[in-house]
Formats: C-alpha cells, structure tokens, sequence
C-alpha cells in the first residue's frame, strides 16, 4: 500500500492562509456539497450571504482548489 499523506503536509496547503486551509477542510467535511457551511464553520464572518459569497469566491480561486 502506498503512504498516506496528511492534507496539511502537501505544498499547496502550506502556501494558503490559515482561514483558507480551514474552508479546505470544513469543505471536504461536508463532501464537497456546501461552501456556504465551509465557509462560516472555517470562521469567515457576516452572516450566511456573506458566507456564501465567501464560499463561492474560494471555490473560483485557484490557490484554494
């Protein structure tokens, strides 16, 4: 079997920020299904449309996927 890498441990997580690697994670949580969620439970802030904006603008940025 070939070795399990951690998603914190590869360079293109490394090189986001930190609010950025948590929408990472909380979007992977949800199985790819919620940017909104992702977005307000990585700690963006002003409510669900501004979390959706949020959500919709990392999806669109090609450091973040």
């Amino acid at each position: 079997m070939g070795a399990v890498i951690k998603i914190d441990e590869t360079p293109a997580m490394r090189d986001l920020t930190d609010l950025q690697r948590r929408f990472v994670r909380a979007y992977l949580d949800t199985g790819g299904r919620n940017a909104t969620r992702a977005a307000a439970d990585a700690g963006y802030s002003g409510g669900s449309n501004a979390c959706a904006v949020r959500g919709h603008e990392l999806l669109h940025n090609e450091k973040v996927l």
